[in-house]
């Protein structure tokens, strides 16, 4: 049950950083006039930013998957000691 909430968990859509509409205007209007390393500087930054974004967003998820790989991982050790225990009690 714990590994079945850790993995709706995990397909949660997370958040990202994008471009705000106040920025993506100044990209069209006081950005425009820049020379070509300048205005590729100033994309990078905002595609950094999401990117960057996104992976915080990734490795929590990742983290909920190994928890619930774990767990799932606990309780067939713990089901196959509880048979190995009766198995032996029947003898």
């Amino acid at each position: 049950m714990i590994a079945a909430a850790l993995g709706i968990l995990a397909s949660k859509s997370v958040s990202y950083s994008v471009i705000d509409g106040a920025s993506l205007e100044k990209l069209r209007t006081e950005h425009w006039g820049h020379d070509a390393p300048t205005a590729l500087n100033v994309v990078m930054w905002y595609r950094t930013n999401t990117v960057l974004t996104l992976r915080k967003g990734n490795n929590g998820k990742a983290w909920l998957l190994l928890a619930g790989l774990s767990t799932q991982l606990v309780a067939v050790l713990t089901l196959a000691a509880a048979v190995i225990v009766l198995l032996a009690s029947a003898i």
